[in-house]
């Protein structure tokens, strides 16, 4: 159960992506639903946050269903953490720092293996990774995530 957060309200003040990682690290954590409550003291931003995070769950619905937790991807900053979710076709990989500073560089660890490429499922933007490549950083806001998916 998640609270949608009470816009302008003084003890619990939403910031843009904060539901979208509650959601996404709830089902990262293991989850097979979540619910919302509090809408009432919700807003169309956050609404629409909350739909658009549907809308990516529910297009990769295989991912959260029948997706293994690997170590494929890791960091080392302290707050900060790569889960992923794999199947035999594809990948998810879940970026989310919890550090409180003003640093959005996140650098992430991969274990060697083939190249591949990584799309950020809300942008489109992609980056490419070379086959032995085994370090590079990915912006994520603190307090945010970021989702990534690869083809296998």
């Amino acid at each position: 159960s998640l609270n949608m957060g009470e816009a302008r309200a003084d003890r619990r003040m939403w910031k843009p992506g904060e539901n979208r990682a509650h959601i996404l690290e709830t089902l990262f954590a293991g989850g097979r639903g979540y619910m919302y409550w509090a809408w009432n003291k919700s807003n169309i931003r956050i609404i629409a946050e909350v739909a658009e995070t549907n809308g990516i769950v529910a297009e990769h619905e295989d991912l959260f269903l029948n997706g293994q937790n690997t170590e494929r991807f890791w960091t080392e900053q302290p707050r900060t953490f790569a889960t992923t979710l794999e199947t035999g076709d594809a990948g998810l990989l879940l970026v989310s720092t919890y550090t409180g500073t003003k640093n959005t560089r996140i650098r992430v660890f991969k274990r060697p293996d083939k190249a591949m490429t990584l799309t950020e499922v809300y942008t489109g933007k992609t980056v490419e990774l070379a086959r032995n490549q085994q370090v590079f950083s990915l912006i994520v806001p603190s307090a945010q995530c970021r989702l990534w998916r690869w083809e296998k």
